[in-house]
């Protein structure tokens, strides 16, 4: 029967497996990234190797020589002497194999690094995790080949402050990994299972670990690699990943095939929705008419911009009314927080999609116009250029309703609140701002929860100039955590607050200004943007990005061990003294 099924296969006769083929394979554009030079290797076979024919000296009779099918003529071209004999193996279950020097005549061609004509499929991804507090955010290919393979031992090296580095690998990968860097793997590293090195990269400041992204976790942290964010980019397109090029005879199908070498179940298939939120946004006042004098209001967002630009969902806390009911307020000494509409534009250009406007500034109108009027007049702006709009409304019902986006199929909810300015409440018959009401915000955060995967709840609370969120913060927080909220963003205190993670979730209680004029302090000029991964689950660890604002008016992300170590330092300090919750 083997025989009859692959004389059929091979000359095309299997209508199942002709229509499995049809349009499988196309043209790879994709191109081989540059990689040091590989060390040497087994090169492929040098003969042809036939498998033996069949027993025919039984007395049953022998199978007409020219109904026997040719061999499948395979190339396979692998680093790995392992998976070149099992990748044969697997093909030895579609009948009779010859293996070939030569990649052209070949039916089916395997390899490891770019091969014309043919599918690139990525069969392994893993990202660089490190502990919550390493002060290093981002690091290039090269840098991670070095660690792994042993040649850096300290985060010095890389700009950190001096501190032993301990590498963990995941046991079962650990070849795999360094195959992929083109490296050997330290024999310093530790190896374990993914879950566990995991659990030590969260309680080791000088640990490294690359694990799955599916290993992701709150209490460590993913580095971006060579521009890749694992909180943002699909696993897939991970820098540290296998890949390997197919190409194969139409006649048998590139499914079959993949699916014989069991890359199917290999295939990292994760892509994360990755949210970046700001601090404070006030472009009104001296900020405004720096702007103004510069005819280019979108330069506040000029060291900011790329980043905010490659979000999934950017969120900004708008700290003004945006109107032209009356003049913005002017550079004067004044609490009245009035910015020109044309601020709008430039917020979308740099990449915004979410602005949150309960503050308590949002009614503020320069001038003597009334404040109603010009809350709404705001929303109304925002509204007709396309941005999604939350926390203020005609009415409580509006202003108190989510906003419900989704990013690479995860669904987002995210609810806004003031619990500063009673005097712009909204109530049931007139506009104005979602107030903080615990009991309402733990039955808006249950009402959506259905419809979505994630509830994101941001609020304007706090005191001003502290570090320290105060009880009626953590009080609403932890409302917030145990109706379902899986992150709680914070502004208003206009310094950068602890950050707490528990029941799986983060609350960052203050992200500190990100455009204010300020400057009469160090800390109102600094400030932090968040950036949160979500996949349908869980969140999958969220990253602080240190900021200054320069020139009043942009600005500026900053190295976390170097201008931005006192702002992290002020988060972490802050976050030590936060008193332990209890389970009551």
């Amino acid at each position: 029967m083997q025989w009859s099924v692959q004389r059929s296969l091979r000359r095309g006769l299997i209508p199942g497996l002709v229509l499995i083929a049809a349009g499988a394979l196309a043209c790879s554009t994709d191109s081989e990234p540059d990689r040091p030079a590989e060390p040497d290797r087994p090169a492929a076979a040098a003969a042809p190797r036939v498998d033996p024919a069949p027993d025919t000296s039984s007395a049953a009779p022998a199978v007409p020589v020219e109904t026997l099918p040719p061999p499948l003529q395979v190339f396979v071209d692998l680093g790995s002497e392992t998976e070149r004999d099992a990748t044969l193996a697997a093909l030895r279950s579609l009948g009779p194999v010859e293996t070939l020097t030569d990649v052209a005549a070949a039916d089916i061609a395997v390899r490891d690094h770019a091969l014309p004509d043919a599918e690139r499929y990525v069969i392994g991804a893993w990202a660089a995790v490190v502990h919550q507090r390493q002060d290093v955010l981002e690091l290039s290919l090269d840098a991670v080949r070095s660690i792994v393979g042993g040649e850096v031992t300290d985060w010095s090296d890389f700009g950190a402050a001096p501190q032993p580095l301990t590498l963990y690998l995941p046991e079962a990968d650990a070849d795999a990994i360094a195959t992929a860097l083109f490296t050997r793997p330290s024999p310093q590293a530790h190896l374990g299972p993914p879950a566990s090195i995991v659990e030590r990269v969260a309680n080791e400041p000088g640990a490294i670990a690359l694990v799955p992204v599916s290993a992701l976790r709150l209490g460590v942290r993913a580095l971006v690699v060579e521009g890749h964010d694992p909180y943002r980019d699909p696993a897939a397109a991970s820098p540290i990943r296998t890949q390997r090029w197919l190409r194969v005879d139409p006649a048998i199908g590139s499914e079959t095939v993949v699916d014989l070498l069991g890359w199917t179940d290999q295939a990292p298939t994760a892509d994360p929705a990755g949210l970046l939120a700001t601090g404070d946004l006030m472009p009104g006042r001296c900020v405004g008419e720096r702007l103004e004098a510069l005819a280019d209001y979108g330069a506040m967002f000029d060291g900011t911009r790329d980043l905010i630009q490659a979000a999934d969902l950017a969120v900004a806390a708008l700290e003004a009314g945006v109107t032209d009911l009356g003049p913005p307020t002017p550079c004067t000494r004044t609490f009245i927080l009035h910015a020109s509409p044309q601020v709008i534009a430039p917020m979308i250009e740099a990449g915004f999609d979410v602005e949150n406007t309960a503050a308590n500034h949002a009614g503020d109108c320069w001038d003597g116009c009334l404040w109603p009027q010009a809350l709404l007049h705001t929303g109304e702006r925002l509204d007709a250029a396309g941005l999604v709009r939350v926390g203020t409304g005609p009415d409580l019902s509006a202003a108190g309703a989510p906003a419900i986006v989704e990013r690479d199929g995860v669904r987002l909810a995210l609810l806004a609140y003031d619990d500063i300015a009673p005097y712009y409440a909204a109530t049931p018959e007139s506009a104005g701002v979602a107030p903080l009401d615990l009991e309402t915000l733990a039955a808006d955060i249950t009402a959506v929860k259905t419809q979505v995967d994630h509830v994101i709840v941001m609020v304007h609370w706090g005191i001003e100039y502290v570090a320290d969120p105060s009880p009626r913060q953590r009080e609403a927080a932890a409302v917030a955590v145990a109706a379902g909220a899986s992150l709680v963003i914070g502004n208003h205190p206009h310094w950068v607050q602890a950050v707490e993670e528990f029941e799986g979730a983060v609350v960052a209680y203050a992200l500190g200004n990100f455009v204010f004029d300020q400057n009469w302090s160090v800390a109102t000029t600094q400030g932090m943007v968040l950036e949160v991964g979500f996949d349908r689950e869980r969140v999958l660890g969220y990253r602080l990005r240190p900021i200054i604002i320069r020139d009043i008016h942009r600005p500026e992300f900053v190295d976390p061990a170097d201008e931005g170590d006192p702002i992290l330092r002020r988060v972490w300090d802050a976050t030590d003294r936060l008193p332990p919750r209890t389970n009551d």
